[in-house]
């Protein structure tokens, strides 16, 4: 973080997904909770200036009461900006998928009701839609508002307010390919 901090990064982003231990052993993304605190208080101490959260719902062993109990955690990280994602299962695509238990998936009624309360909890807690499956309550959210044709893809959002994009992570490789080749042919 200091070196990032360093070279004039300013915003940090982190892929969460969900605070529930059984939860990230079953998708093979272990990010306990204390970590992510520490990382965002190194973040806050060395001056980033806006802090993303992202959440996934539809995970497997997710239900309502897990996941409102990962955006209580959420909210006392305060970051300043959550993102809210489905999980989509695309084995074929991500091939890393085929190890999910596909009888842990909530079905389509828990989904609904977890974006549902997801939803109302962002709304309660002041973080206001920015775009689609976005929610903050930074400068960024003033600027989106100024905006009228915004893309509903994320990658032409990051362009549109960020020149530069550094994606740090496998889970977002993919996104680096795109935006690079966006971005230089």
């Amino acid at each position: 973080l200091e070196a990032l901090r360093r070279c004039g990064f300013n915003r940090l982003s982190m892929g969460v997904q969900d605070f529930d231990a059984k939860v990230q052993l079953a998708v093979h993304r272990i990010q306990p909770f204390e970590v992510t605190a520490d990382l965002i208080a190194a973040a806050r101490r060395l001056g980033f200036k806006s802090i993303n959260i992202d959440l996934m719902y539809g995970l497997p062993y997710q239900s309502v009461e897990s996941f409102a109990h990962t955006l209580t955690q959420g909210h006392a990280l305060a970051p300043d900006r959550l993102a809210l994602v489905h999980y989509a299962h695309v084995p074929w695509l991500k091939p890393a998928q085929k190890l999910i238990d596909q009888n842990a998936r909530p079905d389509s009624q828990t989904k609904l009701a977890i974006f549902e309360l997801a939803i109302e909890d962002f709304l309660v807690n002041n973080h206001p839609v920015v775009v689609k499956r976005q929610f903050g309550r930074d400068e960024l959210h003033e600027e989106v508002k100024k905006v009228t044709d915004i893309a509903a893809f994320d990658e032409k959002f990051r362009l549109l307010f960020y020149p530069i994009l550094l994606l740090l992570g496998l889970s977002q490789f993919e996104s680096l390919i795109f935006l690079s080749q966006t971005l230089f042919g």
